[in-house]
């Protein structure tokens, strides 16, 4: 009975654990147009505060769909990614709650790479 009950616990809080890691850079809205076409970048992995990105070689700035941050042998490191692109519009006016007080946030175009695979570029 000890066995079961340890079990459950762990089964539990794993679960529990799952639903309060959700990534902070996986970003869908109303505001969010998503394309179908494929993009490859080239640029430096860094950490954001709403996840990791990548500064692209084009001055842009793009996030990595589903990671929060980079692992230490990518992060400040070149990097090639590729997936598919989707860009969402934050609004000056998204930036107060229901009770007009002002809350975190962004405004302007926050660009997403979803399915992302990356690898080093020398």
């Amino acid at each position: 009975m000890r066995a079961i009950t340890a079990t459950l616990t762990i089964v539990l809080f794993a679960f529990t654990m799952s639903l309060g890691c959700k990534s902070k850079s996986s970003v869908t809205n109303e505001n969010t147009i998503v394309a179908s076409s494929d993009i490859t970048i080239v640029g430096v992995a860094e950490n954001a505060k709403w996840g990791a990105i990548v500064l692209g070689e084009d001055k842009k700035t793009y996030y990595i769909d589903g990671l929060d941050s980079w692992d230490d042998s990518y992060y400040k490191k070149k990097v090639k990614v590729s997936g598919k692109l989707s860009k969402t519009e934050h609004k000056a006016e998204d930036l107060k709650n229901e009770k007009g007080e002002h809350v975190q946030g962004m405004v302007g175009t926050q660009l997403i790479i979803t399915e992302a695979k990356w690898e080093f570029f020398e």
